[in-house]
């Protein structure tokens, strides 16, 4: 590489570094005094969650075990437990298992294809994988609860930042190098395995360096995702119609990101995503595995639709999640208030139960969700509109020029699992348990966001499907008494008004007021629009302590018919079945 390259490259790996690194979380946050709520699991369903791979690829798995942390000098390795807290990915403990053992949660290894060489990618644990970190009463030492399904609050554009700049100084800088080479290749390396080497991490960083070019050129993520969220449905449509597809004019503005979704009682809702926009288990973890790098080849008409995605082990992760139960209260740390649950139960009778109820589709086991159109539940409309009205052309695939995200998230996922089911031999009697009791594969752009029955919220902090209100306290206040910034990067947990302690410094400033951010909506306020009336303070901590305390049929059930429950006026936007 030339001498002015180097430079660029050094350069580009220091502004990454200072960039990610200046809004770390506070290193008094690591803790492995630990403690697992029972949410129906064993060690082996968690350990197996925790490393199951969804066959995605970032970089091999020798590499990532051998990076330094970025920075002068000889750094600690990037997969410090301590350094990959800071990022906000937890550790698995005793829950460890496989050869990503010691690595953060959620990191999986995948086998290449092609060269049987392991690489590490995400799974879901990655994201669906919460903590709820707290001072003990009694003696103010640092503990956790960890929340299995729950919100994970790290930040994967900093960890990719990090990265980058890791392996940008370990190709430039020639003592960082060594270590790194010593510790891939032993101590009698050749001068042609280091040259190999070198070429490889070339090639990592060109690639790298491609994609984030163009991004940061077109201004591709505007809003800044930071710690807990992803704008996930337009990842999945930028990666697969934009890099995989190789149509870089396919890429569309990212500017709607969402928290991550909690995941228990998911295999009972009707429609999941935060707009309600997929029907079938199958499709939606396999979108989700295509949005975070699996492989998939959309050029080579030969192989047209080969992918790593492993149905059969998708399936395993979902029958993992039907076990998965809310989290309970953990009263032995905050006792409830009775008096409190009681007056909370009535009043979420009276003013959220319409909603967030348990509606039981006749005949079935599934919980009907209730779909609200944007004028209705008033929150930010970014997400949903996107997904509505961008469009992506198709044509080499055999789509249409202007496909709407619906219809290419249902066409790439549909041509997907059809490739996967006979390259794993899944049987016909088999596919309908894969697909989830036999669902068709449905996606639609419903204009509108689903609400769903409320089993252990108080522990899915921040609140609304873009995280822009930090506790429960807030969400049943009026607007004014809402933040308008508060500090996100922090499991810190807030048992009075439930949710995110926003008082932790040096972590990431969310912003109302940016595109995509707004927290208005889910107003209980005495004016039009609002879905309820002002409640008092009083009313607000007892409709809490209710939600701390509610457990599966606390409220009784209501059976109902299979209602698409569709707040667009053109249902046309339907795709599959």
């Amino acid at each position: 590489m030339k001498l002015f390259n180097m430079k660029k490259l050094l350069i580009i790996g220091a502004v990454l570094m200072v960039t990610a690194c200046m809004t770390l979380f506070p290193r008094d946050e690591f803790t492995t005094d630990i403690r697992y709520l029972d949410q129906g699991w064993t060690k082996e369903d968690r350990s197996f969650y925790y490393r199951a791979s969804q066959g995605t690829f970032t970089i091999p798995l020798a590499w990532m075990k051998s990076l330094e942390q970025p920075g002068f000098g000889e750094q600690g390795l990037l997969m410090d437990p301590d350094f990959m807290s800071r990022i906000g990915f937890m550790h698995a403990g005793e829950n460890d298992m496989g050869p990503a053992q010691g690595l953060p949660i959620g990191l999986a290894v995948t086998y290449d294809p092609e060269t049987d060489q392991p690489f590490i990618g995400f799974t879901c644990a990655a994201c669906h994988t919460g903590q709820l970190n707290y001072k003990d009463p009694d003696n103010g030492t640092l503990k956790a609860i960890r929340i299995d399904g729950g919100a994970s609050m790290h930040s994967l554009d900093k960890f990719r930042r990090i990265l980058t700049s890791s392996i940008i100084e370990t190709h430039t800088k020639p003592e960082k190098f060594e270590r790194f080479a010593k510790r891939i290749l032993g101590e009698g390396a050749t001068n042609e395995q280091k040259a190999q080497l070198q070429q490889a991490l070339k090639n990592a960083v060109e690639r790298g360096f491609k994609t984030g070019l163009t991004e940061a050129l077109k201004d591709i993520y505007p809003t800044e995702e930071g710690y807990g969220r992803l704008d996930a449905l337009q990842r999945i449509s930028n990666t697969v119609f934009g890099y995989d597809l190789e149509k870089i004019h396919n890429l569309r503005i990212g500017n709607g990101p969402v928290s991550y979704p909690h995941v228990w009682d998911i295999h009972r809702l009707d429609w999941v995503q935060w707009n309600g926009s997929v029907r079938q288990p199958m499709a939606r973890n396999v979108g989700e595995a295509l949005g975070v790098f699996a492989k998939l080849n959309l050029v080579d008409q030969d192989k047209l639709f080969d992918s790593t995605v492993p149905v059969r082990n998708l399936y395993k992760i979902e029958e993992t999640l039907q076990k998965l139960k809310a989290p309970a209260w953990p009263e032995d740390i905050w006792p409830l208030d009775e008096a409190k649950v009681e007056m909370g139960k009535k009043l979420y009778k009276q003013h959220c139960v319409s909603c967030h109820g348990e509606k039981v589709i006749n005949g079935t086991d599934e919980w009907r969700v209730t779909m609200l159109s944007y004028d209705q539940i008033g929150t930010d409309r970014t997400t949903g509109e996107n997904f509505e009205n961008y469009r992506v052309d198709s044509r080499k695939i055999g789509g249409p020029a202007q496909a709407d995200q619906a219809f290419g998230l249902h066409f790439i996922t549909e041509k997907v699992m059809e490739n996967r089911y006979a390259a794993e031999g899944v049987t016909d009697e088999e596919k309908p348990l894969f697909d989830g009791k036999g669902r068709k594969n449905l996606v639609r752009a419903p204009c509108g966001y689903k609400a769903r029955p409320l089993h252990g919220i108080w522990a899915t902090a921040p609140f609304l499907h873009n995280g822009s209100v930090p506790n429960l306290y807030e969400l049943l206040s009026p607007y004014d008494e809402r933040s308008k910034t508060f500090d996100v990067g922090s499991y810190m947990f807030d048992p009075v008004k439930v949710g995110m302690d926003t008082f932790v410094r040096n972590v990431t400033k969310f912003d109302v007021t940016q595109k995509g951010n707004s927290n208005k909506g889910h107003i209980f306020d005495n004016m039009p629009g609002a879905i309820g009336q002002q409640l008092t303070k009083e009313e607000r901590f007892a409709i809490i302590e209710f939600l701390k305390s509610y457990k599966y049929g606390d409220i009784e059930t209501e059976v109902v018919s299979r209602n698409q429950s569709y707040p667009c006026s053109d249902t046309n936007k339907t795709y599959g079945g």
